[in-house]
């Protein structure tokens, strides 16, 4: 008997422990309900998050803003200036930075991984902040524009609008690349709003790409090739489908500004303002921005200005969305509280305690 009851609270100490080491580890995905700029690290991939002070005690917007190749969520911050941007206006800002892959070791995402990845820390950080459903958003560029549209395709439950730049969604760069719901089929399961920005002279994304996925989205959306508004700049063209209930936009740009090059990408750049100081690529020849690659090109409109414009214009309707119950819910759907650490070890010892008692 003694040894029957030894080995059946061994087994229940050890799941009991297992329990306690599923909950700790998930609560490392977690983000803090605290104001500024926090970092967390989950399922291999880094985040940095910056907070509104209104935002830990109201409902507020959250934006994806997903770098490209080589970069880093920082150095997609300095050429974006998203942080102070979307904070000023109510939104969360969340940057990841993706693993480093391939020889010589660089940053790259590979969406039939990450986007998972991706769309799983959107669901945590929407519950955790208990966001507003109907201002979720992504923006992207390059390989982040890319994740853009395939995060789009794989969560637009929950995603309202998305802004990729510098990528048609339709570029091979390599195993995961070259095409999405868009192309293969009818879209997303939910109709969202799409602002796309392509570069005339971008060299990692020919231009002739960017018609074909526009007339991919038009297709899935029902919308007219004809039914257009048609706008102008000084270097780019804005063409703008809407919806006859303005439920729906899609909105489209592409511009000749050059930026990029000392890095040889001309087009591929996110277009800034001339009047801002840091707009060219070249400024004083250090190409840097607060230490970081700059990937700007000077023009007549500023990109991120642009997207939040967009995404302020473009909610989720009522009754569109919908949360999935992730790790970091305080409230599950089921209405049964999560069990934390704490509790989780108090069971443990509980048991450990009971068990020793049988035993003597």
């Amino acid at each position: 008997i003694f040894f029957r009851t030894m080995l059946f609270c061994t087994i229940v100490v050890c799941v009991a422990m297992l329990a306690f080491n599923a909950g700790t580890a998930q609560s490392a995905c977690c983000p803090t309900v605290q104001a500024g700029l926090q970092s967390v690290a989950c399922d291999g991939i880094s985040y940095k998050l910056s907070v509104p002070a209104q935002c830990t005690n109201a409902s507020c917007g959250v934006v994806f803003d997903i770098h490209g190749w080589t970069m880093s969520a920082d150095e997609e911050d300095a050429n974006t200036d998203m942080r102070a941007k979307a904070n000023a206006i109510g939104y969360i800002v969340v940057q990841p930075t993706a693993p480093r892959r391939g020889i010589p070791r660089k940053t790259a995402w590979y969406p039939p991984e990450d986007s998972v990845k991706l769309i799983a820390f959107m669901r945590n950080t929407v519950a955790i902040f208990a966001a507003n459903l109907s201002k979720v958003h992504v923006a992207g560029f390059s390989q982040g524009g890319f994740t853009s549209w395939d995060i789009l395709c794989k969560a637009s439950d929950l995603v309202c609008s998305v802004a990729p730049l510098a990528a048609s969604g339709l570029d091979y760069w390599g195993s995961g690349y070259g095409s999405q719901c868009f192309s293969t089929a009818s879209g997303p399961p939910t109709a969202r709003s799409v602002f796309y920005t392509a570069g005339t002279t971008d060299t990692e994304t020919p231009i002739k790409l960017a018609p074909q996925q526009m007339n991919n989205v038009l297709r899935a959306y029902g919308m007219s090739a004809s039914q257009n508004s048609m706008g102008a700049g000084t270097g780019f063209d804005r063409t703008t489908w809407t919806m006859q209930n303005a439920s729906l936009e899609v909105m489209y740009i592409n511009h000749s500004y050059n930026g990029n090059t000392y890095e040889g990408h001309m087009g591929h750049c996110f277009p800034t303002l001339r009047s801002v100081a840091a707009c060219d690529a070249q400024t004083a020849g250090t190409h840097l921005i607060l230490g970081h690659l700059n990937h700007r090109c000077c023009g007549a409109f500023t990109w991120t200005d642009t997207v939040l414009e967009f995404f302020q214009r473009n909610p989720c309707a009522a009754g569109t969305t919908s949360q999935q119950y992730y790790l970091c819910d305080p409230k599950p759907s089921s209405g049964a509280a999560q069990p934390s650490p704490t509790i989780l070890a108090a069971v443990v010892a509980g048991v450990t305690m009971a068990c020793l008692s049988l035993m003597c």
